[in-house]
């Protein structure tokens, strides 16, 4: 799961702990940089956070598919204080998985129906 940090101000990755496919155990939480691939099954992608200067918080989420079936393309997810530190109504779960009704479907029986989700609102 990948969430945006309100009181650091950044986005946290954070796995769930089903055990299904985790090739790295994290506890409880580690911050998300960029330049770091985050990988499930036969998916790997790319994380570019970009930031603003003027309030020192990370703003925005760059997520570029880099293997696997959706290669190449790129999902934008923002976590968005506006004005003084208040966050705009509407964050959403962003899922990505086999399930039907995911932002994020993959048809591969080798990902769960829900194999990651993002907390923000798409861009």
């Amino acid at each position: 799961m990948i969430k945006y940090d309100t009181e650091k101000h950044t986005y946290m990755l954070k796995d769930l702990g089903n055990g299904h496919g985790t090739f790295l155990k994290i506890s409880p939480q580690m911050k998300l940089c960029t330049g770091y691939v985050v990988s499930f099954g036969e998916v790997h992608f790319g994380v570019t956070i970009k930031s603003d200067a003027d309030v020192k918080s990370d703003r925005e989420l760059e997520i570029k598919f880099l293997e696997g079936p959706k290669a190449g393309k790129k999902l934008y997810v923002r976590s968005v204080p506006i004005g003084n530190r208040r966050f705009r109504a509407g964050s959403k779960i962003i899922t990505m998985g086999r399930q039907k009704d995911s932002v994020v479907h993959f048809t591969s029986g080798a990902l769960s129906r829900k194999q990651c989700s993002v907390t923000g609102n798409i861009v």
